[in-house]
């Protein structure tokens, strides 16, 4: 088995990679669902709600850490998982203020792991319609416009949060943790510079990440991104539709 050493340089695929065993080593295994900041295993019976927040901290000489901006427009995104499995992960990309009132642009992930497929979505939406308030339903983006290409999901499972308890080189298992009420295990990436990932902080249980902070600039400010206001429940049926105006491509094998 070998290591995946993009996890002790902490580039942006470290997020949930460490060692993988081979297929006779896995049980209860269930697909991963990822983004650029989290990864969702797409587990039946464990649904939830919960809002995305991202600000920037400064580190203190006694090496605590504050925030050094004011509170960001919010909410960065959200991601749902429903009842049987299914991930729904939206990221605010950019907002564009014009005079008719504000547009912003989403990119979006859907993985279905009952049809074995990952369906990814880049559009633009109007405040009012995408983000009317702080609940789920504001993400239900009528009127958007974009495109999208659906494929095949293939690559990591579940297994992986098993597997980032094992000690490896540049990093350290900062051991359990408990982050908005929810048990929680952080580790700590050792190989620091500009943009590399410091903290993971990772819900077995749930089989979810939690947060992620990233050097900004290294060793002063670190960006962070975390899920906050965690539901539990079935998330709006809406949230896994696919907005009528964005064009979805089927990827060719």
């Amino acid at each position: 088995m070998e290591f995946f050493l993009a996890l002790a340089l902490g580039s942006t695929t470290a997020l949930v990679c460490a060692l993988l065993p081979t297929q006779a080593q896995i049980k209860n295994e269930y697909p991963l669902c990822q983004s650029s900041y989290t990864a969702v295993g797409e587990v039946p019976d464990h649904p939830f709600t919960a809002r995305v927040e991202e600000g920037l901290r400064k580190i203190q000489p006694n090496g605590n850490s504050v925030h050094a901006d004011s509170t960001p427009d919010s909410p960065a995104g959200l991601v749902v998982r429903d009842g049987s499995g299914r991930v729904m992960i939206a990221s605010r990309i950019a907002i564009t203020q014009k005079e008719e009132g504000d547009t912003r642009e989403w990119s979006e992930t859907i993985c279905d792991p009952t049809r074995g497929t990952v369906t990814t979505l880049n559009y633009r939406a109007s405040t009012l319609n995408a983000v009317v308030s702080d609940g789920p339903d504001a993400y239900i983006a009528s009127g958007a416009e974009g495109t999208g290409w659906s494929r095949e999901q293939k690559g990591h499972t579940t297994v992986v949060f098993a597997w980032w308890h094992n000690v490896v080189n540049g990093r350290v298992n900062l051991g359990p943790d408990t982050f908005e009420g929810i048990p929680a295990y952080r580790y700590r990436l050792t190989r620091n510079r500009d943009r590399s990932i410091r903290d993971v902080v990772n819900a077995d249980q749930l089989f979810l990440q939690l947060a992620q902070t990233t050097w900004k600039t290294y060793p002063e400010v670190e960006d962070e991104i975390y899920l906050t206001d965690i539901q539990f429940g079935e998330p709006p049926e809406a949230l896994f539709d696919l907005p009528p105006a964005v064009h979805v491509s089927v990827a060719q094998h």
